[in-house]
């Protein structure tokens, strides 16, 4: 498990980044790099347009009383990804799939 984080976050972009890993290391939680754009939706198009399953951080979250939080618009910038379920190939494959959707998506990136 540990060489699979290793491979993974040796082929994240650079702008997506691990924030924590979870669960004995059967998961991992990146930073997205879109501003001002929530996870669910970066998760939505991951799904639909690359072929890409993860899970949004908001899902692991408790909001208050389902108000969106202000001040604080990186709380929901996190995604959760499975590393455990997949083979390197298929972990190098999403990571560059992440990268293609940076300029695809259109959304402003942090640099």
């Amino acid at each position: 498990m540990k060489a699979r984080h290793i491979l993974f976050q040796e082929n994240l972009p650079k702008r997506w980044t691990v924030g924590a890993k979870v669960d004995g290391g059967y998961f991992a939680f990146v930073r997205h790099p879109f501003r001002n754009v929530e996870s669910e939706t970066v998760c939505k198009r991951l799904a639909q347009e690359m072929g890409v399953l993860v899970l949004p951080g908001s899902f692991f979250r408790e909001e208050d009383k389902g108000e969106r939080r202000t001040g604080d618009e990186s709380a929901d910038r996190w995604i959760r990804f499975s590393v455990a379920n997949v083979d390197d190939d298929k972990v190098k494959k999403v990571c560059e799939r992440l990268a293609e959707c940076e300029p695809l998506f259109g959304w402003s990136v942090e640099s």
